[in-house]
């Protein structure tokens, strides 16, 4: 028996992960007001840095859930 965790299982908690981050990101840009055009009273280089990481997590989401799917599909 071998012990850790398999690559569907690594997959699925990346995919969890990233989905946080994005939606985290994009809570905090709305509790800003980033969105409404009045955010511009805080930190732009907050905004910024948050709008990456949100990008960054994104793109991140996708490409696990591709690597998910090849993983599922039934090889034939």
């Amino acid at each position: 028996m071998s012990e850790g965790l398999t690559i569907k299982q690594i997959t699925i908690v990346r995919i969890i992960t990233m989905l946080g981050g994005f939606l985290g990101s994009l809570v905090v840009l709305f509790e800003q007001d980033v969105f409404w055009g009045k955010g511009y009273q805080s930190s732009t280089v907050s905004n910024v840095l948050v709008a990456i990481v949100g990008v960054l997590c994104f793109f991140n989401l996708i490409r696990h859930i591709l690597v998910w799917r090849r993983i599922s599909k039934p090889e034939a």
